[in-house]
This record gives C-alpha cells, structure tokens and sequence, in this order.
C-alpha cells in the first residue's frame, strides 16, 4: 500500500517547531510493511490544503495527515478532508462526552464551546480515540482511498497511533509484508566507491554523505514468513562483506 504523510501546521513551514511526527510515522509504518513514498507539509490555507489532499488521492493508497484538529479558526484539516471527500458532519455525542471527561479530570470544569468543534465527526468515519488529548484521530475511507487524520502534539498522535491505529492497520491490511533495512556507517570512504556496491535487482539501495563519514542503505520488502530467512541472511552478508 502506497502511503502519503501530509504534516499540517504553518509553524512547520517557518521551522519554528521540528517535525517530529513525520520520521516516527515513517519509520513505524515502513517496519510493518507500509510504502510511505510521499512527505508533504502545508500551512494552514484552505486552497492549499485541498490541493495538497487531492494529490494524494491521485498517487497513494492510504493519505495520513498530522495536525489540524484543534478547536482554532485555523484547524481546518477535518473540514478540508471532508471537502475533497463530499461529505458532512456530526455531533458525536461519545466523542463530545470524552472531551468533557478530559476537562474534569484536568480540574476544568467544562469545556469551551470551541472544543465542540472537536466532537464534530465526518459521516461514514471511525474514531480514534484519543486518551490523553480532546482532538480524536478518524479513519474515513472514500472512493477506495482512506484517510487517516491523526492530532498534531507528538504524545497524542504516539498514543492514537499506538493503542488505534498500528493494531486496526494490520488487521485491516493483513498481505502487505515487511521492509527490511540496513545502513552501514564507514569512516574514511568516498561515495564514488559505494555506487558500485550491488545486492540484488530487487533491494533499493541508497548512499549519503554527512561530516567525516558516508553511509550505505539497503532495504528490501518481503513477506512475514521470509523475514527471518533469505533477505536477513542477504543483507547481513552484505554487511559482512563490507567489512572485509
């Protein structure tokens, strides 16, 4: 399954904040056998947004958005989704009460009337319940496409993901395989000598270069049953023969 990550949020864009949840999605999704073959971030301007949505559709499987969800003027990722997906809204009265319960046990008597635009749930779609923050991750699929909107603080998008979204994925998704990868870190090597380095026609290799030292990636997909098989004994001899 082809998966696209669009992180939302113009403090993305200004750097202000580090995007955080875009290499912890990446690196999850890839060890459980997802192709994340698109990284996008895009302000908070309704245009854009739904231009940068109705890419998606047209080149990945599976479209899953960070950020958005709050109960500002400018959380428009909900609305935009439910742009491009024709659909509506409504009052989940299950989503609306959680929002209330986190207000009490934070010593807040109730909750503002802007959070009610967090209870608002796009028909057709699942919810994600999110315990440690009001904005609830959906699930909506459409037109063969699903969409997955995920809030934007990094602990409450770990806890949606890790208690919602990683076990219903795999359930969901139950023939996709795993990507195996290996990066090798050498010292005192020049890039021109590792592009002739070959593995097999179907291993993606890749090479890059920081201070002092050079690296060589290697990653292969294959099925659950062949991970503990041939494509770990082909990587880790490949390590080996680096080394020698």
């Amino acid at each position: 399954m082809k998966v696209e990550i669009i992180t939302t949020g113009t403090e993305l864009l200004l750097g202000e904040i580090l995007n955080t949840n875009v290499q912890y999605l990446s690196r999850k999704l890839n060890s459980i056998g997802f192709d994340v073959l698109y990284h996008t971030t895009v302000g908070d301007n309704p245009e854009r947004m739904q231009q940068v949505l109705e890419q998606a559709m047209e080149r990945a499987d599976i479209i899953i958005t960070s950020g958005g969800l709050g109960p500002t003027r400018g959380d428009i990722t909900k609305e935009m989704v439910m742009e491009v997906c024709h659909t509506e809204s409504y009052l989940d009265l299950d989503t609306w009460g959680r929002i209330d319960e986190y207000f009490r046990r934070k010593g807040i008597c109730q909750p503002s009337e802007n959070n009610e635009k967090q209870a608002y749930v796009p028909i057709g779609a699942e919810v994600l319940q999110n315990d440690v923050g009001t904005a609830p991750g959906l699930w909506l699929e459409y037109n063969g496409k699903f969409f997955i909107l995920l809030p934007g603080p990094p602990a409450e998008l770990m806890d949606v993901c890790e208690k919602q979204l990683w076990p219903r994925l795999l359930q969901r998704f139950t023939d996709h395989g795993v990507i195996m990868s290996r990066t090798l870190h050498l010292l005192h090597m020049q890039q021109l000598f590792l592009r002739h380095i070959r593995i097999a026609h179907d291993t993606a290799q890749q090479i890059f270069a920081a201070a002092g030292n050079v690296s060589h990636q290697a990653a292969c997909q294959t099925t659950a049953a062949g991970f503990g098989k041939g494509n770990r004994l082909a990587l880790s001899a490949w390590s080996i023969s680096l080394w020698r």
